[in-house]
């Protein structure tokens, strides 16, 4: 069973990008190759089936989707589309691998976008112990490589100014050993300050009141 076009997706799309751009905040999931619409109380619509999808977030303004599809892992196809008033229209179609530096690196995953929905983050594939972070700004069409991370979230808001910006996890090298720290990086990816451990980690949250766009995701920690 083959996976449906990038011209259907947009025709499939559209109405579901209509309704949340009329609702902002409601998100989407997948599930095996399903793409639902958190509707209100629970309730959850089915938006489309793709065999071939491996994710996909939509921008909490509502305008933006982000689709990550492909039948073969080492070559995803990301998808970046814009709601409309007729409808939506596809922005972006990026094939991978990549090239960041002098490296070519397929996707791996992982999106969010950034609260303003200027600005798409997602992981790409690096090494056996970090992921190398992206991001995808569609009006513009950069992209940005950002830095290897082992897993990431971008904050939403925050009491200080800090939305807009990545908690990272870092692996970072002593002599002898390497040790994982959570790092506050700007959106551009460069290092603000250092966060620390799981526990300071959630004392940060708790004293700056930040909403984070989810729980750090990516990969585990390889010691």
């Amino acid at each position: 069973m083959q996976g449906i076009s990038s011209s259907k997706w947009i025709s499939v799309v559209a109405s579901v990008l209509l309704v949340a751009h009329e609702a902002p905040g409601q998100k989407m999931s997948v599930e095996k190759g399903h793409v639902y619409l958190e509707a209100k109380e629970g309730q959850r619509v089915l938006v489309v089936t793709e065999p071939w999808l491996k994710e996909a977030a939509v921008s909490s303004d509502g305008k933006r989707l982000a689709i990550l599809r492909g039948a073969d892992p080492t070559g995803l196809e990301l998808m970046i589309l814009t709601a409309s008033g007729t409808g939506a229209k596809l922005d972006w179609s990026i094939p991978s691998p990549v090239i960041c530096q002098q490296y070519k690196l397929p996707f791996e995953g992982t999106l969010q976008w950034s609260p303003d929905g200027r600005r798409l983050y997602v992981m790409a594939e690096f090494s056996s112990t970090s992921a190398f972070l992206l991001a995808f700004m569609p009006e513009t069409r950069e992209m940005l490589c950002l830095g290897p991370v082992v897993s990431y979230s971008v904050i939403l808001s925050s009491s200080a100014p800090y939305s807009g910006h990545v908690v990272a996890l870092l692996r970072k090298h002593k002599v002898l050993h390497p040790y994982y720290w959570y790092w506050l990086l700007e959106p551009d990816g460069k290092e603000l300050q250092p966060i620390g451990d799981e526990d300071e980690l959630n004392e940060f949250l708790d004293l700056y009141e930040v909403r984070l766009s989810a729980p750090s995701a990516g990969r585990s920690v390889k010691k």
